[in-house]
C-alpha cells in the first residue's frame, strides 16, 4: 500500500486522536509505568497541540483510514524538532507506510532534530534506524527519568 496522506489533525478530531493515543499509551506500558487514572491515560501537553505554533498534530490516512499519528514539537529554545509520540496501528505496520510516514513528516520541517526511543522497545528503535537511514543521523544511548534510551540526531536542510 503506498496511497498515503499526511494530513494536520483538526480539533474537530481531537477525540478520535486521543482515541488512538490511548492505544499508543496502552502499548508503551510495558516500557514505561503508564497506568490509566478513571480508564484513561494522561497526556500532559495534549490540548496544546491546538493551541501552541510549536506543535503540530498530523493523521497517516491509508486508503481513505486513520492508520497513524505523529506529534511533532519544536523546541524553540533550542531550535530542534522533536517527534514527541509516532504511532501506526498494529495491522498497518510492516507496510511501510510507518516509513513513508515518518519521512514525510520529517520532511516538512527543514531543520535540526532529535528522535527518541526507549531502549527497551527494540521494535522501535529498529523502526527509527531504518527509517532514518537517508539522514546520516549520529546516534546517542543515556539515561533519562531512569530509562535508559536512544537518540537519534540529524538535520534536514
Amino acid at each position: 500500500m503506498t496511497n498515503l496522506e499526511i494530513v494536520a489533525v483538526p480539533e474537530s478530531e481531537k477525540s478520535v486522536l486521543w482515541d488512538m493515543l490511548q492505544d499508543y499509551i496502552a502499548g508503551l506500558a510495558g516500557y514505561v509505568d503508564a497506568k490509566p487514572v478513571n480508564g484513561a491515560y494522561a497526556y500532559e501537553n495534549f490540548d496544546k497541540y491546538w493551541t501552541d505554533g510549536d506543535r503540530f498534530p498530523f493523521w497517516a490516512i491509508g486508503c481513505g483510514e486513520r492508520v497513524g499519528f505523529a506529534l511533532v514539537w519544536h523546541d524553540r529554545e533550542q531550535n530542534i524538532y522533536q517527534m514527541a509520540e509516532f504511532y501506526m496501528r498494529p495491522e498497518s505496520r510492516r507496510m511501510n507506510l510507518g516509513t513513508a510516514f515518518a519521512r514525510g513528516v520529517i520532511g516538512r520541517f527543514p531543520g535540526r532534530w532529535n528522535i527518541r526511543q526507549i531502549a527497551l522497545n527494540t521494535p522501535a528503535v529498529a523502526f527509527w534506524r531504518r527509517a532514518l537511514a537517508p539522514y546520516n543521523f549520529t546516534e546517542e544511548n543515556f539515561w533519562d527519568h531512569g530509562l535508559e534510551r536512544w537518540e537519534q540526531s540529524f538535520a534536514i536542510r
